[in-house]
């Protein structure tokens, strides 16, 4: 199953925290010895390992313990801040992220999971504004993750050309990102639209022959489609890449649903 937005950045973030603590008369450092800094480092590289073991309690002290010795480090303000989203804490996620942006105000990312955060509390239009607040960045690295969380706002708010858009965009940008595959392929099922369904999961099994996903959606847009050979071909495929998932399972039944 792909996940929309996988948090898989402590390993970026660890690599680049080791950089910033070189840097003298960083913003919100002032006051804090070079010493401090590294100890600050140090709990936030543990914390980040820590997160990356599943181990959520003892990652969550190691970053406060990295913000008491260094109130500047951002990227265990950040950390905190996606701790806090887990547990449900969206107000204290929103306060830990807005650190990080003042701390950085350009920080593409924290603008990203803020707008997840607002999302959450049920302030669309400012996760709308989040959102491009983080493409506003021209040196953000993945901006088509924003991008494809715009699309699927713009889908619950029915705003489908405004989603479209932003799924285009999204894969135009990198078009190894399958999430806004995905989601555009969803969106064009849920319209009726097989046939656009069908060029969306084409193209991502082109890219990506072996996702079993990519391969199972196609077969379903096939199948609304009426191409009943085609949608078996796919079914097929999913039952022979992984027989004992659970698509293969589901697969199994739509082939006999077809015959």
């Amino acid at each position: 199953m792909i996940k929309r937005d996988r948090p898989v950045w402590w390993a970026q973030r660890l690599a680049w925290a080791a950089v910033a603590t070189a840097v003298i008369g960083c913003s919100g450092c002032a006051g804090v010895s070079p010493e401090q800094k590294k100890q600050s480092l140090a709990h936030y590289q543990l914390g980040a390992s820590r997160l990356g073991d599943n181990q959520m309690q003892e990652a969550f002290v190691e970053f406060q313990e990295a913000i008491k010795l260094n109130p500047g480090n951002r990227d265990a303000h950040y950390a905190l801040g996606h701790i806090y989203f887990q547990q449900g804490r969206f107000d204290d996620a929103s306060k830990e992220f807005h650190v990080v942006l003042t701390l950085k105000p350009d920080e593409s990312e924290a603008f990203n999971y803020l707008g997840k955060v607002y999302e959450q509390q049920g302030k669309d239009a400012q996760a709308i504004e989040a959102y491009q607040s983080a493409l506003k960045n021209p040196l953000y690295v993945t901006p088509e993750i924003p991008h494809t969380n715009l699309g699927m706002l713009y889908v619950k708010q029915k705003r489908v050309t405004d989603a479209i858009r932003e799924f285009r965009e999204a894969m135009r940008i990198n078009p190894r990102y399958p999430v806004s595959y995905f989601q555009l392929g969803k969106l064009y099922i849920d319209l009726g639209m097989s046939e656009e369904a069908i060029s969306v999961y084409k193209e991502l099994t082109e890219r990506y022959p072996d996702l079993l996903e990519a391969n199972y959606q196609l077969a379903l847009a096939y199948a609304k489609s009426g191409a009943k050979q085609s949608a078996m071909t796919y079914f097929d495929k999913v039952i022979k890449q992984a027989p004992n998932s659970a698509l293969a399972v589901d697969a199994q039944q739509q082939v006999g649903n077809l015959k």
